[in-house]
């Protein structure tokens, strides 16, 4: 992998956070909605890891790139 493939930390927390803002936006639900937290609910399940970590997409990712 070249070094420009790289994925930093940095990287990683923008392309959530851009993944985050694209899911609610496409399911109409607030970013701020409290009910994001909610487990019971369980509105982020689509997005996230078996460890509970948004999984942003490889645009997300070339997009903050």
């Amino acid at each position: 992998m070249a070094a420009s493939d790289e994925v930093t930390g940095h990287t990683l927390r923008m392309a959530q956070e851009r993944r985050l803002l694209r899911f609610c936006a496409e399911k109409g639900i607030d970013p701020n909605s409290p009910d994001l937290d909610n487990p019971d609910l369980n509105l982020l399940g689509p997005i996230l890891d078996s460890e509970g970590a948004i999984v942003p997409d490889a645009e997300d990712i070339k997009a903050v790139k």
